[in-house]
């Protein structure tokens, strides 16, 4: 991320270290910096260059919960704004 912005941000095709392999998937399919495969159970290489999907959202948490109940809520609330926007 750092490299990306101290270049500039630039566009897919022209990002620092594009090309570089960073890891390897379990079957061996090597798995390109920035591609949007997150890390999973035998990638092998720097699994830590790969798409991280927790970060910003996890400073929204406010409470523990099972994550059931999360889930019931998260659909519960999608099923409302589908809803809504269903009837415009």
């Amino acid at each position: 991320m750092e490299a990306w912005i101290a270049a500039g941000r630039p566009a897919p095709g022209r990002r620092p270290n594009e090309a570089e392999v960073v890891a390897r998937d379990k079957t061996g399919r090597p798995i390109p910096r920035y591609d949007l495969q997150e890390p999973l159970e035998g990638m092998t290489g720097n699994v830590g260059a790969m798409a991280l999907y927790a970060g910003q959202s996890v400073g929204l948490t406010n409470k523990r919960e099972p994550v059931a109940l999360i889930l019931n809520e998260m659909v519960k609330q999608a099923s409302a704004l589908f809803s809504r926007t269903a009837s415009l």
